[in-house]
């Protein structure tokens, strides 16, 4: 919820001068970035669903195996 978060700014903190967005796709089983998946040489595993996960323990709701 939104309204409970704290969204205060600590002012020591300096802003770098340009911010990006990048889209960064997650696991569906455990949420883990892409840059951090394991099997299939950190290209996921491609489930029957149609949903990739970041190893077949995801996939197979099992556990991730990613560590």
């Amino acid at each position: 919820m939104l309204d409970e978060m704290d969204l205060t700014v600590d002012p020591t903190t300096e802003a770098a001068d340009e911010l990006s967005i990048r889209e960064t796709r997650l696991c569906a089983g455990c949420g883990r970035p892409e840059s951090h998946w394991r099997e299939n040489d950190g290209a996921g595993y491609l489930a029957n669903d149609g949903h990739t996960y970041c190893c077949r323990g995801c996939a197979d709701q099992t556990g991730c195996t990613c560590g």
